[in-house]
């Protein structure tokens, strides 16, 4: 399976999948709610909806977008806040115009999407100045659940990237964007939530090294 036909297949039972990390993504919601409190918010790779419904009402508006249209199907018949409107969307060629959002959320995809790059040029291009992108991913380490990893594999998911803690920072800062913290979580695939500004508006603001955590 390629494309959006392999998340069109895994859509009737993702959530049992993302169900296994639950505690470690519920810190995270609590965070991403202090993040974007009054803010325009745009979730990449929102597939059916758990993180865009658990935060967008602390939202001024939410967009969230998926290229599989059965994920995006699962998502709308679960509703969610007025705010938040789910639709079709290329992580890889954003449906929007230059720099639309205060905040951009990516989860557990940039290790995924054909083309990460892309992914990252499009995201600074919505993202506007001083705007905030939030990326937690998945780390592949030993402390991961093998089994699960293995189900996925079997199962025609594959990962273009595995990065560990030290590569998945080191890929976001050759991207063009500055740390402004992040924290390893522990579940049955590790994560870690990390918070970026493009390098430039950091040189711009001289914001120092502010540790956030979630």
């Amino acid at each position: 399976m390629a494309g959006s036909r392999i998340w069109d297949f895994y859509a009737p039972f993702y959530d049992l999948f993302k169900h296994r990390n639950r505690s470690a993504d519920a810190a995270i919601y609590r965070r991403i709610c202090t993040v974007i409190r009054d803010r325009d918010v745009l979730e990449i790779a929102a597939g059916t909806g758990e993180l865009a419904r658990s935060t967008a009402v602390y939202a001024r508006h939410m967009v969230a977008v998926d290229i599989s249209e059965g994920m995006l199907a699962r998502a709308r018949a679960k509703g969610g806040p007025k705010n938040l409107v789910f639709r079709y969307g290329d992580a890889m060629d954003l449906p929007f115009g230059d720099a639309a959002f205060d905040v951009v959320i990516i989860a557990n995809a940039l290790d995924i999407v054909p083309d990460a790059r892309q992914v990252m040029r499009e995201i600074r291009r919505v993202l506007k100045p001083q705007g905030i992108l939030i990326a937690p991913n998945c780390l592949h380490t030993d402390a991961g659940d093998s089994n699960l990893l293995r189900l996925a594999a079997l199962s025609g998911m594959r990962f273009a990237r595995r990065w560990d803690e030290t590569g998945y920072r080191q890929f976001l800062q050759s991207c063009g964007f500055q740390e402004i913290g992040h924290q390893v979580l522990k579940g049955a695939l590790p994560l870690m939530y990390i918070e970026c500004r493009r390098q430039e508006d950091r040189k711009e603001t001289g914001i120092g090294d502010e540790r956030k955590q979630p």
